[in-house]
């Protein structure tokens, strides 16, 4: 496995997290791929290297379908670390639009270097969001002021 994790699978896994492809991991987890999603999976992943054709096919070998994609952030993850970028995870309570992303991208990079964005829907949060980047913990959503405001009323004295 080891062979397999080199900066070229490293580009093809970045561009296999990214928003385009998330259609197409959809259909990788499922068991059975019908002729028209091979020929799909086939067109989408033209231009990736030979390395992640080996890795995609020795994971779904080794273990189930539903857990394929789990692995590769996992190997994502590894790569990261091994060529220098740090992941910057961003939960929002809804699905951020290309917009906000790039926005939240465009501040982000000013202070921090070589960083991969995650996205994560988390509708605990209720509204807003919250960004980890290396260590750090940014919280911008409406769940923690909900919080502060009941902490304050409960310190106050009527």
């Amino acid at each position: 496995m080891q062979r397999v994790m080199s900066f070229e699978v490293y580009e093809d896994l970045k561009r296999f997290f990214s928003e385009d492809f998330k259609p197409l991991r959809g259909i990788l987890v499922q068991k059975h791929w019908s002729n028209s999603d091979y020929e799909k999976i086939k067109a989408c992943f033209k231009g990736f290297s030979n390395d992640f054709f080996e890795a995609l096919s020795l994971a779904r070998s080794i273990f189930l379908p539903n857990k394929v994609i789990s692995v590769f952030q996992v190997w994502f993850d590894e790569l990261n670390k091994k060529y220098g970028e740090s992941v910057c995870e961003v939960f929002s309570s809804l699905e951020l639009s290309n917009d906000q992303k790039k926005e939240i991208e465009s501040k982000l990079i000013q202070c921090y270097d070589n960083l991969c964005f995650k996205y994560i829907v988390s509708p605990s949060l209720i509204g807003g969001f919250c960004v980890k980047v290396n260590g750090l913990y940014f919280d911008g959503s409406l769940k923690r002021l909900i919080v502060k405001i009941e902490k304050e009323m409960q310190n106050e004295r009527f």
